[in-house]
């Protein structure tokens, strides 16, 4: 184990990115994009688990959402190129969810890494493939569409792990990035765009990442992983009832279990409302959501909360007996874009 002493240091600030260098002089080196964050700045993304591991790091976030396509970029690369130089690590790693996945392919070319992991990859913001962010991005496609040919094809030697659900959006990226690149696919089914969030329900985001950033990857020992652990994973139960969406009987069967396994989560209990209120057993939807908001208050805003609304008042239920909970979105705080859209369909209807 390595036991070097090591400060994180903030080295880059800008007005659009900040950059944080640590090292413990591990062989290894891992470069981490923040993903896209409401209300911005996002956290610093692994931070807390590269220390833990004592993996020397460089951790980068843009401060609005940019999608790392500010012109200081190129200003921030060569800076994290003098790190990875001064580390004298062997191995270099980029890693990045989302918008982070594409600042690992942004930077890939720029840093030559041995390895990039991205998650719920984007790897265009080609309008006529990726529309979901839009507003974030359309004031930034000038400055996409002069680096996009820098962009791809990635440098020769990198290996690419793309870890996605095949049943989303995200698998037209991970084609994409295939017509230019080899890479290895990980395919996490009912995870839609939160593969992370998917990993970190069943308890096993640590050891699967700890087993990609090994010198070589096994990958018989990741599906073993992500196999064991699906009876486990509240994203895979959660997800699991939304595809079984005309067989009701199902559909309780799986989130009974869900119950047992998860009595006080948010989300598993805004699933069951969603359930009864399709069920049209409206008393008792209305009673678990106004529950959940009254126990919880402005930690259940969510999709979860958005979308038990919907479907409550979609199927005939009285938007009357929910009042308490539609009244957490009066808020003008910032919250994230699902739970915006749900909340929009809720009054719709």
């Amino acid at each position: 184990m390595n036991t070097t002493e090591a400060n994180p240091i903030l080295f880059y600030k800008s007005a659009h990115h900040e950059a944080i260098w640590c090292n413990f002089g591990s062989e290894k080196l891992v470069v981490t994009f923040a993903p896209r964050k409401e209300p911005t700045p996002a956290e610093f993304f692994g931070q807390d688990f590269l220390e833990k591991e004592r993996i020397s790091y460089v951790v980068i976030r843009t401060m609005d959402n940019t999608w790392y396509l500010n012109d200081d970029m190129d200003e921030l690369l060569a800076a994290v190129r003098a790190r990875i130089d001064e580390s004298g690590a062997k191995q270099v790693t980029l890693f990045g969810p989302s918008m982070g996945s594409f600042g690992c392919i942004r930077a890939t070319n720029a840093l030559r890494p041995n390895k990039i992991i991205i998650c719920a990859p984007v790897v265009t913001l080609d309008p006529a493939i990726e529309r979901r962010w839009m507003s974030d991005y359309d004031h930034m496609l000038p400055a996409y569409l002069l680096r996009a040919h820098e962009m791809l094809p990635l440098v020769d030697g990198v290996e690419v792990f793309a870890i996605y659900d095949p049943d989303d959006k995200d698998a037209e990226h991970v084609d994409v990035l295939s017509k230019t690149n080899p890479l290895t696919r990980i395919e996490i089914r009912g995870a839609g765009h939160m593969v992370l969030q998917y990993l970190r329900d069943s308890g096993t985001l640590g050891k699967v990442i700890r087993l990609l950033l090994g010198q070589s990857v096994n990958l018989k020992d990741v599906s073993a992983l992500l196999t064991r652990s699906r009876k486990q994973n509240k994203s895979h139960l959660l997800n699991l009832p939304q595809k079984l969406d005309k067989r009701g009987k199902l559909q309780a069967i799986v989130l009974s279990y869900a119950l047992r396994r998860f009595p006080d989560d948010i989300d598993v209990l805004l699933a069951k409302a969603g359930l009864l209120a399709r069920a049209m057993q409206f008393q008792e939807a209305s009673e678990i959501i106004e529950r959940v908001a009254t126990r919880h208050g402005r930690r259940s805003l969510g999709v979860s909360l958005g979308r038990a609304l919907a479907v409550f008042v979609q199927k005939g239920g009285d938007p009357a007996r929910v009042e308490q909970a539609a009244g957490l979105f009066a808020s003008p705080q910032p919250r994230a874009r699902g739970a915006q859209i749900w909340y929009s369909r809720f009054l719709r209807h």
